[in-house]
């Protein structure tokens, strides 16, 4: 576990990287519960948008991921 105790801008990024990480999740929540109530024409469309928001949703998680290993390896070489 990292210590942000002493890196606030490791805990400021990963604060933003979450919130930024949370928006398209909502969209694909909306997307999905929309999806529930479309004829089959919306259907389609809001699952387009629903695989779109999924594809934003795991670049997001490779960032976030990439980052903390990063610094993951900037603490052990550091150390």
């Amino acid at each position: 576990m990292i210590a942000t105790t002493h890196h606030p801008d490791l805990k400021s990024t990963l604060r933003q990287a979450l919130h930024d990480l949370s928006q398209p999740l909502t969209r694909l929540q909306w997307r999905l519960e929309l999806g529930q109530t479309s004829g089959e024409a919306e259907l389609r469309e809001t699952i387009e948008g629903a695989l779109a928001d999924t594809r934003e949703l795991m670049e997001w998680v490779r960032r976030i991921r990439s980052q903390i290993e990063d610094r993951i390896e900037h603490e052990e070489a550091t150390a």
